[in-house]
């Protein structure tokens, strides 16, 4: 599985803290890894967006189908903020 992140959810992981992001990364690896031990969940209201929760923080997410499978992180929000779109 490739993993690609928009310029948004770049932008995002620049504004957390070291210690956070360095969090989400490792959890983004893990979930490469292992997908069925990390906790991510299908976005209500979407087709394909997903969420994978890293402590306070979401990876929202989609998956795309091609010759490779392709993880898309479209943001990471902190948790108050990240399902109000």
């Amino acid at each position: 599985m490739i993993t690609k992140l928009s310029e948004k959810a770049i932008k995002s992981l620049s504004t957390i803290d070291k210690k956070d992001a360095k969090r989400i990364k490792d959890r983004i690896k893990k979930f490469i890894d292992e997908p069925e031990n990390c906790n991510f969940k299908k976005l209500r209201g979407h087709n394909a967006k997903y969420r994978i929760r890293q402590g306070n923080y979401r990876i929202i997410c989609e998956f795309m189908k091609g010759s490779e499978e392709i993880l898309f992180v479209i943001d990471i929000k902190h948790r108050g903020s990240a399902y109000k779109e």
